[in-house]
This record gives C-alpha cells, structure tokens and sequence, in this order.
C-alpha cells in the first residue's frame, strides 16, 4: 500500500469510508500537541548544539571597547580627548581637522 493513501487512514480514520463519522478529529486534538511538543524540543535541542545556551551567549559577548563609557567623559585611559569648540564632540587633541563636523581647528 502507498503511503499517500495510508497517511489519511491514520490521520482520519473515520473519514476514509463514506459515511464516516469524526473520529480523525479526535486524533487530530490527541496527536497535534504531542507533534508539536516534538518538534519544539528537536528545534530548541538543535538551536542550543547550534549557537550554545542562552548562559554561554551572554557571558561570551564583549562590547568593543569603543561603547565602554558611553558617557563621553573622557577616561584616564582616554585623556588625551578635547571638545570640539563647534560641536562639541570629543575629538583627540593633536587633531587639526574635527571629524564629526569637518571644521578646522587650526586657529
């Protein structure tokens, strides 16, 4: 027997003959949820072998050191920063040109 005409036998056995009663939808109700919980523990299995557990993801992620203090105060390590007098954005002191608003600062 093929299995395009044995799939509808146990999906709905009572709709298979005429005069079938609704017997499928009661396995339907029965076996959706049990499918459904299967195929969700075999996705959340493959995505956690996939990209780690939500622990590993979240003690693994390092913020480039760019958006370490995005306050804009300089920091001991940053020292050497300046406000821009048109815009006010830290630039590097030696800087002779702004590169946020393109103005020179050469006086």
């Amino acid at each position: 027997m093929k299995l395009e005409r044995l799939l509808p036998l146990l999906l709905f056995p009572g709709a298979a003959h005429a005069g079938g009663g609704g017997g499928g939808i009661l396995l339907v109700l029965v076996f959706l949820p049990l499918l459904l919980w299967l195929f969700v523990k075999i996705w959340s299995f493959w995505f956690r072998l996939i990209f780690g557990s939500r622990e590993e993801r979240r003690s693994s992620y390092q913020a480039p050191p760019s958006y370490a203090h995005s306050s804009g105060a300089p920091t001991a390590a940053g020292s050497d920063l300046k406000s821009c007098p048109f815009c006010a954005e830290p630039i590097q002191r030696k800087a002779i040109k702004c590169k946020h608003c393109r103005s020179d600062l050469q006086q």
